[in-house]
């Protein structure tokens, strides 16, 4: 496979040329950069043994059937236009995922750099190769995806159908590289480097929590019989959707289209893939590996004095929350150390932060299940005790940082843990919990309180005291299950037994506790509730003394 890519690269050699590319030094890149792709694990293969063969094929077999999945909208829409533009818009955004999925693995790579730039080789050179990098790994999960579609089109359209879809297929692939690495290099351009990497991470979050959004709510917000009897192309808003692009060019050379709308369309969809290329190359591949370089490396590409701040943002609310929470200076130095961890933490932020915009998703998908119009069931949900599914949920959501504060990947740190003089193992779990808790479980319940009040009124008021005071009890008993230093296992041990057990006993104490809360709710007054919350934060207060202290094994 490697001869064949480098064959291509020879094939596109005058291009090079033209590019202001060394040829040569782009082979040489290129071979070496393909070799090691071969030995690389991918972002699937994390937690798999490195003999694992077929891990690979079963990825392509998942890649062959989402396609087959997306396949759909080309198959029951009645404009084939149309049905193309959403085919690629579903292409365009999984495989975007995909590319910054692996965007540290493959583009901010900068291992070769150490060898690279001591040597006479121009920053085009080098971007056009990570830029080849990137289409070549691409065009790999290209073909499994695309596969069923090319089969429909070849049996609906022959050969001159298999030839268009191909072409649009290769330009939809331009759009998705070029347009991740134009909006990329331009942060690198002009944003500090040291932000870079936490801009990434909060983009990841973000897309995640919108794409599990888009899966559960779209099917049950959009009356699809209705969806695939539009025209979409017809639409003056699709000029910009670089998807609808793809379905004019469809439209020109397969159903003989001739109007202005078409061509300009279809002409944009051939030409911003072709000057996409020559952006990246010409004009922003200039410093591009120094800024890579300063990522990698941890500093600021700018020179100038570093400045440092005795008080970092948040740390006086962190201070003040520590000592009025902590018992001993051991509890708060593990509560100091967790809260700073979690703050800084990428990949604690990308494990755990979407966790927390599952919550109104999922809640919104199980609020908006059953018979009647959206207007219909938003009055259903305002008459009920839909609250208390909110509410509840948190705990979900919060079991997650909970379980999660174990892990590190500079876990081999944690033999400072072990040889303090600490006479209590559970003073420093204590200080972690109580962490997490001030960190993720007290404001987000803070904002979800606010909402019950403000859409269920002042008569919920009972109910969130005794709901905080059941989930901080259920928290403080998987904590006590789960006895673990902080920060002292890697990220592999995630994937045991033992967490799939915490997830199973969270939800069933969550149907059990809210269950029972329920039933307060409907048949009994209020005060109920709050004399209820009373009392049981005399166990609550015992349950948080038991964990402190316990002792080392």
């Amino acid at each position: 496979m490697i001869r064949f890519w480098l064959f291509i690269i020879r094939l596109l050699k005058p291009l090079w040329k033209r590019l202001g590319v060394n040829y040569d030094q782009l082979k040489a890149l290129m071979e070496a950069r393909l070799l090691m792709e071969t030995r690389r694990r991918k972002t699937w293969q994390q937690n798999k043994s490195s003999n694992s063969g077929g891990s690979s094929w079963l990825i392509y077999l998942s890649f062959f059937f989402i396609g087959g999945g997306a396949l759909a909208a080309i198959i029951q829409f009645d404009h084939v236009g149309s049905g193309l533009t959403l085919y690629f818009l579903i292409w365009m955004v999984f495989f975007s995922v995909t590319l910054i999925s692996d965007f540290t693995e493959v583009l901010i790579d900068v291992r070769d750099n150490y060898i690279v730039l001591p040597r006479p080789v121009n920053d085009r050179t080098i971007s056009a190769s990570r830029l080849m990098h990137i289409v070549i790994y691409l065009a790999g999960l290209t073909v499994p995806f695309m596969l069923p579609a090319l089969i429909y089109m070849a049996v609906m359209f022959g050969i001159s159908g298999v030839l268009i879809f191909i072409f649009l297929q290769l330009l939809s692939e331009l759009m998705v590289v070029f347009g991740i690495n134009l909006i990329y290099l331009g942060i690198l351009r002009f944003a500090s480097p040291a932000r870079f990497r936490d801009m990434i991470g909060y983009f990841q979050i973000a897309l995640t929590v919108m794409i599990f959004a888009g899966y559960y709510l779209t099917p049950r917000l959009l009356d699809w019989d209705r969806v695939t009897a539009v025209n979409f192309l017809e639409k003056p808003l699709s000029t910009i959707l670089p998807p609808a692009w793809l379905g004019s060019i469809w439209e020109v050379l397969h159903e003989g289209a001739a109007d202005t709308v078409s061509l300009f369309r279809a002409g944009l969809g051939i030409l911003v893939p072709l000057l996409g290329i020559w952006l990246v190359v010409r004009f922003l591949a200039g410093g591009f590996n120094r800024k890579l370089m300063a990522i990698s490396m941890g500093v600021k590409s700018d020179a100038g004095p570093v400045i440092r701040k005795r008080n970092q943002p948040g740390s006086g609310y962190m201070d003040r929350l520590s000592r009025w929470v902590c018992r001993s200076q051991a509890e708060k130095a593990a509560f100091d150390l967790t809260w700073l961890m979690t703050a800084r933490s990428r990949d604690f932020k990308v494990k755990v932060y979407p966790s927390f915009g599952f919550i109104p998703v999922f809640f919104l998908y199980m609020a908006i299940q059953g018979k009647g119009t959206l207007a219909e069931r938003f009055m259903e949900i305002r008459s009920g005790n839909y609250f208390l599914l909110l509410l509840y949920m948190l705990l979900l959501a919060v079991s997650t940082p909970l379980v999660s504060i174990r892990f590190s990947d500079k876990y081999k740190a944690s033999w400072l843990f072990i040889t303090s003089p600490v006479a209590r193992k559970g003073e420093l779990i204590a200080g972690a919990f109580k962490a997490v808790m001030g960190r993720f479980f007290v404001p987000f319940f803070l904002v979800f309180a606010v909402i019950t009040l403000s859409f269920w009124g002042v008569k919920t008021a009972p109910h969130i005291l005794l709901a905080f005071v059941n989930l901080s009890i259920i928290s403080v008993i998987i904590t006590y299950l789960t006895p673990d230093l902080p920060l002292a296992a890697p990220w592999e041990e995630a994937k045991k037994g033992g967490q799939v057990a915490t997830n199973i006993l969270t939800t069933v104490a969550v149907g059990v506790i809210g269950g029972f809360h329920y039933l307060l709710v409907l048949f009994t007054p209020g005060w109920v509730s709050f004399v209820a919350a009373v009392v049981l934060i005399l166990p609550l207060y015992f349950l948080l003394k038991r964990l402190s202290a316990l002792k080392w094994t």
